[in-house]
């Protein structure tokens, strides 16, 4: 029964996601500090996933919302150096109702202030950051040859958990590395799976969630970011790259 439900909110993630990328333009985001997309009476449980969903994809703070005839309930999530509480703050008069924290908030607004409430977003979150803080980025701990990592290797960096907010699990760089395959995976495609040939010629098995698209550009060589991960299959276990991050080169 679980199972069940957790691939019909799956499903139901997926639409709305698809249903808010209509609503968007590449050559509008270019242009844009915010993320603004709405929908007719969408799962108020997904908004949230939606919105993070969409903050992830694009680097760009992002709202999404349920209207429900003359208001909209929303869930927003933010990027590192944009307060979206603060963000919020701002355009209190617009708002029915708020509430949250730095990286994720939730809204209240009636649905005719809809456009102005992205005007007056777009113009506060523009002023309140350099145009740096929407380039993506990501911090790494060390570059290191995949042959590193062993049972006892691996071993070690267990000896760091708990991880998690305050201690954030290490991150590994994999510089130049040659695609030998590259394939969507997945009911829907949406994740990767490749293999790869460091610079130290070792093979490179990797799986990057949420990141199927990358097979989409046929790619030669890679650069990783990366968490070595144990890998047990049918009674056989490997290390494997958990990708983060890839950098098309």
């Amino acid at each position: 029964m679980l199972e069940e439900a957790n691939r019909t909110r799956q499903r139901f993630e997926r639409e709305m996601t698809a249903e808010a990328l209509t609503q968007l333009s590449l050559e509008a985001l270019a242009a844009s500090h915010v993320i603004l997309v709405s929908g007719e009476d969408w799962n108020p449980g997904l908004i949230g996933l939606t919105a993070g969903r969409l903050c992830e994809r694009f680097h760009l703070p992002a709202i999404a919302l349920s209207v429900h005839g003359d208001t909209a309930v929303g869930s927003c999530r933010s990027i590192p150096g944009i307060n979206i509480y603060k963000m919020l703050q701002s355009c209190a008069d617009l708002l029915v109702r708020y509430g949250g924290h730095e990286q994720a908030a939730g809204l209240t607004v009636k649905t005719e202030n809809l456009p102005l409430l992205r005007e007056r977003l777009e113009k506060v979150i523009s002023e309140a950051a350099p145009e740096e803080t929407f380039l993506p980025s990501m911090e790494y701990d060390l570059t290191v040859p995949f042959r590193t990592w062993t049972r006892d290797s691996m071993a070690w960096l267990t000896r760091l958990e708990p991880t998690g907010c305050g201690n954030p699990a290490p991150l590994f760089l994999l510089e130049g590395a040659e695609v030998q395959a590259i394939r969507r995976v997945g009911k829907d495609g949406s994740h990767l799976k490749l293999t790869v040939i460091d610079e130290d010629l070792s093979i490179v098995e990797a799986i990057a969630f949420s990141q199927g698209d990358v097979a989409d550009e046929s790619p030669q060589k890679l650069d990783l970011l990366y968490r070595p991960v144990l890998n047990d299959f049918r009674g056989r276990t490997t290390i494997e790259a958990q990708v983060s991050a890839i950098n098309v080169t």
